[in-house]
């Protein structure tokens, strides 16, 4: 088996035991706020302007990584590897399909444009 497969698949496994329900750091986290949105992490939940938006566990990482790092521009790569997702053919789709679902659900609930492309760059809040 490629040693790159492998790191990727114990890379994945180890997400999701953060997810398992067991107490982790994310319990003891103040809650993001940024605009009209805002993130609970301890009662992962995710709000529009009050609303409740039911986010998949990478799309509610991928918000959070933005949320708390406002400012920063993220690449691609830098996202893949944050969310503990395997770079390689078709990865970089995966990115862009993560933020335009993102925008596409806060738009339905009523909420701003957050997520930017920055050409030749990456993503951020915006």
């Amino acid at each position: 088996m490629d040693i790159k497969i492998l790191t990727a698949r114990i890379t994945q496994q180890l997400h999701r035991l953060d997810h398992s329900g067991f107490a982790t750091q994310a319990d003891a986290a103040p809650s993001l706020v940024w605009q009209e949105l805002t993130l609970h992490p301890a009662s992962h939940k995710f709000l529009v302007s009050g609303n409740e938006v039911n986010l998949t566990a990478t799309e509610y990482q991928m918000m959070t990584l933005f949320m708390a790092n406002p400012t920063q521009i993220f690449s691609r790569d830098q996202l893949l590897r944050q969310l503990g997702l395997v770079a390689g053919f078709g990865a970089d789709h995966i990115v862009d399909s993560h933020a335009s679902r993102i925008r596409k659900k806060i738009r339905e609930s009523g909420g701003p444009e957050v997520i930017h492309v920055v050409r030749s760059v990456g993503f951020r809040l915006a």
